[in-house]
């Protein structure tokens, strides 16, 4: 079934019912699909220089993680 029909045949099921509990079901399960597809805003150039001019900072700053102590950390939480 194409993603169209199949949309189609939703809406007409959806149309049909008149229990508010499943219907806030229904929502509820579509809803969380689509928030997931938040659309991804760039940041702007001014951004990108605030936010590396931080890193800098931390990193002049010494404020460094190991990434082999990273590892670590990670492996003992497993």
């Amino acid at each position: 079934m194409t993603n169209a029909a199949l949309k189609k045949k939703l809406y007409k099921t959806i149309d049909d019912i008149n229990d508010n509990e499943i219907l806030e079901a229904v929502y509820t399960i579509l809803k969380s699909k689509s928030s997931a597809k938040k659309a991804i805003v760039p940041m702007t150039e001014a951004e990108f220089l605030k936010r590396n001019a931080a890193s800098q900072k931390d990193i002049k700053n010494g404020n460094l993680v190991m990434h082999t102590s990273l590892k670590k950390q990670f492996s003992k939480s497993k």
